[in-house]
């Protein structure tokens, strides 16, 4: 189990997450994923315990979207900044889902990475065709 340490983008909001698999990271193409992060997200689902908000809990607000399963989704956001922390879904009990991104260090050096994708079936139909793109 590695540590990996996040935050929001203004640094109010702090948290650790102990990932077992660092390879373990699922790219996620559901029309809500793609309403707020673009074309696709990328997310690690970790045990509950194993996830902690070490700092900026008062920051933290919420707010639920209705998920595929029909079930409400609770997502997390640091109110100052705005970005998206995790959110818990009734179909993964005993999970959070964390927002890769948000842990910067691991996500940005290569060390989390996505290996599987989950609702290809809603994928953008171009995504497979986007290459490597050129240095601008």
């Amino acid at each position: 189990m590695t540590k990996y340490e996040g935050s929001c983008d203004c640094g109010d909001v702090k948290v650790t997450a102990e990932i077992s698999d660092p390879s373990g990271g699922i790219i996620c193409h559901c029309g809500e994923c793609k309403l707020r992060y673009g074309p696709y997200n990328a997310v690690f689902a970790v045990p509950e315990d194993d996830y902690k908000v070490v700092s900026g809990k008062d920051s933290l607000k919420s707010w639920s979207y209705t998920g595929a399963s029909g079930n409400p989704v609770p997502c997390s956001f640091c109110s100052n900044c705005g970005v998206n922390m995790f959110r818990k879904e009734a179909t993964l009990p005993g999970l959070t889902v964390v927002i890769a991104s948000t842990l910067k260090e691991g996500w940005e050096s290569g060390k989390l990475r996505p290996t599987q994708s989950l609702l290809t079936s809603r994928a953008l139909p171009w995504i497979s065709e986007v290459g490597t793109f050129k240095n601008l």
